[in-house]
């Protein structure tokens, strides 16, 4: 019987395949409005480029933790149709390159907010799901953040239950769905103090809230977060 985990391997590998041949076929085209690329254009067409330059900005959300507490979350990005398939193509499409292009409106989002001693700690996936893309987006996300802030990234939590894609359910279901799902990795959860989550995408506000409880039962101070869009 072939191992299951080989299989997994050649099954994305034959995926690779054709999309590579498909790509010699196809001319490639914006993953965001299905302009024909031109030029030296990878993923975004330089009209998606510009667009989303100018609707960068800095911006807030707060999430309430319980205890009278809040997370305060920098984004730079709402989360319309153009962002909605930029990042579903870089976490779906196998794209994880496309994290160079908004990790420095990320940046421009957090400015000069993040303490000295602040470690980068990506929202995790579950183990099953990473052997699945080959990647992490927001992990991706944090090493490019951590490269520009000179920060360090510190993959402290785990996702340790396997849940049903948020994006697949309603507002009131994606609150349970992430209960107790996150938990933090020991010994390394130990001595960290300051802490900035990083993630793609914030909807309801119910994965941060729980990394963020996570992060404080293991004994993290000062807790904040980032993404690249979120939703109203």
């Amino acid at each position: 019987m072939i191992n299951r985990r080989v299989a997994q391997r050649v099954a994305r590998q034959a995926g690779l395949l054709a999309k590579e041949v498909f790509s010699l076929l196809v001319p490639p085209l914006c993953v965001a409005c299905d302009r024909r690329l031109t030029g030296e254009d990878r993923w975004l067409c330089r009209h998606c480029k510009i667009a989303l330059a100018c609707e960068a900005r800095p911006m807030t959300r707060l999430i309430e933790i319980g205890g009278g507490r809040t997370l305060e979350v920098r984004y730079c990005l709402r989360y319309t149709p153009r962002v909605s398939r930029l990042i579903t193509e870089m976490k779906y499409g196998d794209k994880p390159g496309l994290a160079n292009l908004l990790v420095p409106l990320v940046a421009f989002a957090l400015g000069d907010r993040i303490p000295p001693g602040t470690a980068a700690v990506p929202v995790p996936v579950h183990a099953s799901k990473r052997r699945e893309r080959g990647y992490n987006q927001s992990r991706i996300l944090a090493e490019g953040l951590a490269g520009m802030k000179g920060l360090h990234v510190c993959d402290m939590l785990v996702k340790s239950r396997m849940t049903v894609s948020q994006t697949t359910l309603e507002k009131d279901r994606r609150v349970s769905n992430v209960v107790g799902c996150f938990r933090s990795r020991k010994p390394e959860s130990f001595g960290l103090d300051r802490a900035l989550l990083v993630d793609d995408v914030v909807t309801t506000g119910s994965t941060l809230r729980e990394c963020a409880l996570a992060l404080l039962a293991a004994g993290t101070k000062e807790i904040s977060a980032c993404a690249v869009a979120a939703s109203l």
